[in-house]
């Protein structure tokens, strides 16, 4: 069994800062950045959270699916009786850098926002690679037989944590969220 995307999505807030911007405020130009970066310019959230633009790139990859939402058919554990204990067949991960807090996690929010009450949802810490890991992570699940649809979510707010005195990283970064359907 392998995992497939059946949907994408992508969200990324509506403000841009440009090059141009940046000269504003630091010693630079837009032709050193273009030429270190090849970035011409970026979008910054000034009010929404990083579950909020994961939020919104879940519900477009959702739609890109065909799916509706995800999966919240629930099956019995063979184990237990009780309808109490049962396992989901689907799994929502958010691979972010920059949660909005430390818990509950953007996962869970995103998770109360689209309704997939039956999901299991969790976040990931792996910083620019953090979408492939949870992408494998997803492999795994869907290979050893454990869920059968997944929404993978990366998501950053880096706006909010950069020092936007220091040239050589607040050109380097963005805001923005992009999330896949995977389905065995």
């Amino acid at each position: 069994m392998t995992a497939r995307i059946i949907g994408i999505g992508a969200y990324a807030p509506e403000q841009v800062v440009t090059n141009q911007d940046l000269t504003k405020f630091l010693d630079t130009n837009d032709a050193w950045i273009r030429e270190r970066t090849g970035i011409g310019a970026r979008h910054v959230s000034t009010s929404e959270g990083t579950s909020a633009l994961a939020t919104e790139a879940a519900k477009r990859a959702i739609a890109d699916a065909g799916i509706g939402a995800l999966s919240s058919d629930v099956s019995p554990n063979s184990n237990v009786s009780s309808s109490v204990h049962s396992r989901p067949s689907s799994t929502l991960v958010v691979a972010t850098s920059s949660p909005d807090r430390a818990f509950p996690s953007a996962a869970a929010d995103v998770q109360g926002a689209i309704g997939a009450k039956h999901a299991v949802a969790f976040d990931i810490t792996a910083a620019c690679s953090g979408f492939i890991y949870a992408l494998h992570i997803v492999q795994g699940f869907i290979q050893a037989g454990i869920y059968k649809t997944a929404l993978i979510i990366g998501a950053e707010t880096l706006s909010k944590v950069l020092d936007w005195t220091d040239r050589s990283s607040c050109i380097l970064f963005g805001d923005g969220a992009g999330a896949a359907v995977v389905r065995a």
